[in-house]
């Protein structure tokens, strides 16, 4: 079974590789407006194999992706500021922190809120 690699700069999309080599560049992933600021795969005891991730940007959303589909599948849309870090729980939920001063808990199945959690402090 081959591995892949996704790999996120200070641009708006990512590039995943086969194998890890760059010679087998398999999928070029657009969608986010801004900087992408993370990813997290979903964990693997939850569906293996993995074929989504999750990835929060500068532009205020989090993106549900499928690397099978090759495309966004969902975006999660609610903070206010820049999204500056996000998990895909153990639990089945994905949680994303802001600028904003909240961390927000999203169901993945499609993509709504679930939590939102109002801090004195930006989160990153």
């Amino acid at each position: 079974m081959a591995s892949i690699l996704s790999v996120g700069a200070r641009q708006e999309n990512f590039n995943a590789r086969i194998d890890g080599r760059a010679s087998h560049l398999a999928i070029h992933l657009l969608g986010h407006k801004k900087w992408i600021t993370g990813i997290s795969w979903e964990p693997v005891h939850l569906r293996a194999p993995c074929r989504r991730f999750v990835s929060s940007s500068k532009d205020g959303d989090a993106r549900i992706w499928d690397v099978s589909l090759r495309k966004c599948v969902i975006c999660l849309s609610g903070h206010t500021l820049a999204v500056t870090c996000v998990k895909w729980g153990g639990d089945g939920v994905i949680y994303t922190g802001s600028q904003d001063c909240t961390i927000k808990v999203w169901e993945t199945s499609q993509g709504k809120l679930i939590r939102e959690l109002k801090l004195n402090a930006q989160v990153f």
